[in-house]
């Protein structure tokens, strides 16, 4: 999957992950302040059953805004 993600309004420091699969990888695709609005273009192969993983690692609560751009299998 191809998509634009953007956080909003997040209520503490953080990273946003997108990933496919049950282990959380150790990398994000956004890191944010409190209060920032920050996008990313983010690439990720689908899962077997085509979802994908958006994680957040804040302590605080955030909006996620995803504009999916394409979608593909795997690598």
């Amino acid at each position: 999957m191809v998509a634009d993600v953007t956080v909003t309004e997040p209520g503490a420091p953080g990273t946003i992950a997108a990933f496919a699969g049950p282990d959380r990888p150790d990398v994000s695709d956004l890191n944010f302040e409190g209060g920032q609005t920050v996008p990313d273009l983010v690439a990720v192969p689908r899962a077997a059953d085509g979802s994908v993983t958006l994680a957040d690692n804040s302590t605080g609560p955030s909006h996620l805004i995803v504009d999916v751009a394409d979608c593909f299998r795997g690598w």
